[in-house]
Order: structure tokens, then sequence, then C-alpha cells
């Protein structure tokens, strides 16, 4: 396998540190790349900036928050030099395995799952994204603790400094943290991730998350959004 190869190559990582689990993959590199220099264009361009500017919907300090728009959404997808669809297309693929991994980790069995008038092994038939959205945050940026609307949201990383990489006296510099119940012996209920670039977390809409602030250079580029989705057989 080449490195551009590698680079494209499907990976799933299934994180369950409390109830809701979430689903780390990967984001594949030729979609980093446009959707990076789809971010860099509307920074640059103060007309088109301010036409996607979502900062009345903010509830943390970031320098920037823009939408989406919904064409980006259908980037396609170069993995292992075969064209494999849109990164909507992609999305919806993981979307599905989320929710097979959850009910399999209820039931087991398509038989329990029947039981309990569901089952594991229907696919969705449709995914809509609400809406989606990418942040630029520099140091001292921060989001508090909130949640998101739709079934399952996601957030990815599309650049992130070297003063968060290397940030080894503040240990939690940049890192998405989410909360599940509150804190008791036995129990843990909070869940740090290290940014990464091309890393992209699943979870609950309600599930409660934060960023923390970091210090030095550069911009902390992420992108988020929330999804419903329809099952049949």
């Amino acid at each position: 396998m080449t490195e551009e190869q590698d680079k494209n190559k499907v990976t799933i990582n299934i994180h369950k540190p409390f109830g809701p689990q979430i689903m780390e993959f990967n984001i594949p590199e030729n979609v980093i790349n446009t959707w990076n220099d789809y971010g860099d264009k509307i920074s640059a361009n103060e007309k088109k900036s301010k036409e996607l500017d979502m900062s009345d919907n903010l509830i943390g300090n970031v320098i920037q928050e823009h939408k989406i728009e919904e064409h980006m959404w259908f980037t396609k997808i170069e993995k292992d030099n075969d064209d494999s669809g849109s990164f909507k297309d992609y999305v919806a693929g993981m979307v599905n395995i989320y929710i097979k991994q959850y009910l399999t980790g209820i039931y087991e069995t398509e038989e329990n799952a029947r039981k309990n008038n569901t089952s594991i092994n229907e696919n969705i038939t449709q995914m809509n994204v609400l809406n989606s959205w990418v942040v630029n945050s520099v140091a001292g940026d921060f989001n508090p603790p909130h949640m998101h609307t739709g079934y399952l949201s996601c957030a990815g990383f599309l650049r992130v400094p070297d003063s968060i990489t290397n940030d080894e006296e503040r240990e939690e510099a940049g890192y998405l943290e989410f909360m599940y119940g509150e804190s008791h012996k036995f129990l843990r209920f909070k869940y740090a991730i290290k940014p990464k670039v091309g890393a992209i977390y699943m979870f609950p809409s309600w599930l409660t998350h934060f960023v923390h602030p970091f210090r030095g250079e550069g911009i902390r580029r992420s992108i988020s959004f929330n999804t419903t989705y329809s099952r049949g057989s």
C-alpha cells in the first residue's frame, strides 16, 4: 500500500468511556485538503465570510464560525484509488455502523433485537444533515459545555496547530471533552480527546461536550454537523 492509499484507508475506533458510545473515524485525505481550501477561501473573502457567518449561534468564544454550504457535502471520496461516492455517502455509512454497534451492544443478537421491535441488521434509508459549520479558533478561544440537535452529531479536525500538539504543560489544551452524568466514586463522567488532523467523532446529539482553550500561535480548525436518519429493511 502506498503512503497516499494509507491516508485514505478507512479506520474506525469505538470509545466507550461511559454509557453512550463515541465512534472515531477518519476524514479521507482529499476531503481534508478540499475542506481546508474551502475554509481558507471563506476566511479570506470578507463578503463570503459575512454571508456564511454563524456568530449569532455562538455560545463560546471563538474567532470565526461559518456555515458549510451544501455542495461541500458532495465532495468526492478518493479511497484506495477508487471513486467511492461523496463525503455525505461516507458519513451515512458511518451512521449505519454506529447504530449497529450500539444495538449489538444492547441486544447481542438479531433475535433479541426483534423481540424488542427493532433490528440490528436494518440499514438507514436516508440521512439528513440538519446543519454543519466550520470553526476557526485561536489561543484563548473556548466552547463551554453544550449539546446539539438531531440524532447523531460529529466533531472533527481539519487543522491542529503545533501549540496544541506540543503543549506538555497544559495537558488538555485545545482538547474536545465529553461529559455524561455527575462526578461520583467509581464513575467516570468526563472523557477528553486530543485533537488530531483527520479524526472525527460521532456521538449522540444530546451528549454534553466542550472545548478547552489553548495557548500559542496557529489556528485550530474543526468541523461539526448534526444529522437525523430513517431506517428500514
